[in-house]
């Protein structure tokens, strides 16, 4: 279970839906950054970056060795996905990158 310390957004509202392109979470472990909508009827249509928080990225230094390397090789983007379906029932696509 990943426990987020942090939200921030801005966003728009036309058109029936609620548009963010700067909504990220943080945790201690990894940092999420979605862009999108949600309509009014709960429906997702939004990517979603997933990256080694700044804690982690700082305690690979601290560890030493190839860790470090492997890690500044990942930082940009550990994964991304297509988040569609409702909030209820969310669906995550993962994007190849």
């Amino acid at each position: 279970i990943v426990e987020f310390t942090s939200l921030s957004a801005s966003f728009a509202i036309h058109d029936k839906k609620v548009w963010t392109q700067d909504m990220r979470l943080l945790s201690e472990t990894v940092d999420l950054s979605l862009d999108g909508s949600l309509d009014f009827d709960q429906n997702l249509d939004m990517t979603m970056d997933i990256r080694y928080s700044d804690d982690v990225i700082q305690g690979t230094y601290d560890t030493g060795g190839l860790v470090p390397f492997v890690v500044q090789q990942a930082e940009k983007t550990i994964s991304q996905y297509r988040v569609s379906g409702t909030l209820k029932e969310p669906k995550y696509d993962k994007i190849l990158i």
